[in-house]
């Protein structure tokens, strides 16, 4: 294999990095973006959330775009579409106006989706079938790098040259990302290859229509719901039930998360070398269940939420193998259209979960918000144990 399909990766993965640091680094720095824009908590929430919202409303529509046209094309408009609107994020909060700063940082989730759903195309025609789960990882990776970057970095400068000054710079990025994919993201638009991608559109039924996405997007996005469902909370779990320091409950918080990226690596191996990824994902819901009912189980203190810990660190490895099983499971020139809408599932229960768990918390106790999680786990293993009946196991994954 030549080294041109790891610089497709590095591109997209780059992309993935940039979009990831901005948003969650907002997220880091919400005290500062609160001041800037003189704004009270409630609203600060929306603001905080317009980056998800932007994904949900794009992912699909790029993964779409990117069947019919050539991934370059639209990985290369959408971030420099990226930087345009952050740069407009930096006037609108140097102009102190928190509205059109939420459309712009709203924008920056709609452009920077094009990363998962286009993105993933461009990585999975790059790559053969077998090094899927490895791959597409290893992309996923990027995310809690850019992650822990942002929520290093932006904080850092908008103390040090204010925050207008952060978003500029990652407009920067976002063009040094365009750049990137307009240069190694190969293009399609030989005549060969548009004969090609015409004929697939033709054969190719719509993800939308396709039992076996919607099962997928059920059991996947369930896995998401705990995921972001337990992110969320424990470090309020930590200090409020086990009386732990913050800084404390941060590092294990932030341990998790870096061990969860490690996993999605080694997940992602053993996915490539399993009969069916389907059954790595069953087994990754069984492992989080056990932990979710060990943590109901368990006695007080830290041992809840180190359990939940646990379950973070595993439901976390799996990200990257829910890209490639659902990769695999495309219709036949339809790859773009069927990452958007897997996306598109699993940030619509990433925006469910904080909230419905914040109610429940906020009306009960822990041990109704650990119930929910295990009701999310058992949705997630009666949809994906359908969806290997459908499937007969690996029959779909075309291993």
């Amino acid at each position: 294999m030549t080294t041109r399909p790891w610089l497709v990766l590095g591109a997209v993965a780059l992309g993935n990095l940039v979009v990831a640091a901005l948003h969650f680094g907002l997220a880091a720095a919400a005290p500062v973006v609160r001041d800037q824009l003189d704004i009270g908590t409630a609203v600060l929430g929306l603001v905080l959330a317009s980056p998800a919202i932007g994904l949900m409303l794009g992912t699909y529509g790029w993964g779409v775009l990117s069947d019919h046209t050539s991934e370059r094309r639209v990985l290369t408009g959408a971030f420099v579409g990226f930087a345009a609107v952050t740069f407009a994020g930096a006037s609108a909060l140097s102009a102190r106006d928190p509205l059109w700063f939420t459309i712009a940082i709203l924008g920056s989730g709609l452009f920077g989706s094009a990363a998962h759903s286009a993105g993933g195309r461009a990585i999975s025609a790059a790559f053969p079938v077998e090094r899927h789960g490895l791959v597409l990882s290893i992309r996923h990776v990027a995310i809690p790098i850019g992650a822990a970057l942002g929520g290093v970095v932006v904080p850092l400068t908008a103390n040090a040259w204010g925050l207008p000054f952060t978003l500029f710079c990652a407009g920067v990025a976002g063009v040094v990302a365009a750049i990137g994919m307009a240069w190694l993201v190969p293009s399609s638009r030989s005549r060969a290859a548009r004969a090609a991608r015409a004929e697939s559109a033709v054969r190719g039924s719509s993800p939308l229509r396709l039992p076996r996405m919607w099962l997928l997007a059920a059991g996947a996005g369930s896995l998401a719901f705990v995921q972001l469902g337990i992110g969320s909370f424990l470090t309020v779990q930590l200090v409020d039930r086990a009386d732990t320091r913050l800084a404390v409950a941060a590092g294990i918080f932030t341990i998790a998360q870096l061990a969860g990226a490690a996993g999605r690596i080694i997940l992602g191996v053993v996915s490539d070398r399993a009969r069916s990824r389907v059954d790595v994902l069953l087994a990754v819901a069984g492992a989080v269940g056990v932990l979710v009912i060990a943590s109901m189980a368990a006695p007080g203190g830290m041992a809840p939420a180190l359990l939940q810990a646990a379950a973070l660190v595993v439901v976390t490895s799996c990200n990257g193998v829910v890209v490639a099983v659902a990769a695999s499971f495309a219709p036949v020139g339809r790859t773009g259209a069927t990452l958007g809408m897997q996306t598109t599932a699993n940030a619509l229960a990433c925006s469910i979960a904080p909230i419905m768990l914040g109610v429940v918390l906020a009306r009960s106790t822990w041990l109704a918000y650990e119930l929910v999680l295990l009701a999310a786990v058992v949705v997630s293993l009666f949809a994906l144990g359908r969806l290997r009946g459908a499937t007969g196991g690996s029959a779909e994954e075309h291993r």
